[in-house]
């Protein structure tokens, strides 16, 4: 056997590798939130999304919080329904 024969010979990729990622794109809406631009990248380097909430706020959002749905708005209403509960 030569080495080129064995470089034909890798483990398959597990399935879960063939599956599409999720994106975000500029003008999707997630939420409460529209991303407008990229912004940068995290500690991590993962990007940083600028994101304008419905109320007109406009804030940074990291990739994986807008992926996971973590964060769908600035905040600023989920303050504003507990404050109406009052």
């Amino acid at each position: 056997m030569s080495r080129f024969d064995r470089l034909t010979e890798l483990p398959p990729t597990p399935k879960y590798r063939n599956r599409p990622r999720p994106r975000v794109y500029p003008g999707q809406q997630m939420g409460n939130l529209t991303v407008v631009d990229v912004n940068g990248t995290d500690q991590y380097g993962d990007p940083t999304w600028e994101c304008r909430c419905v109320c007109g706020k406009v804030v940074t959002i990291r990739n994986q919080d807008l992926l996971w749905r973590r964060r769908q708005s600035c905040g600023k209403s989920h303050r504003r329904a507990k404050k109406a509960k009052r």
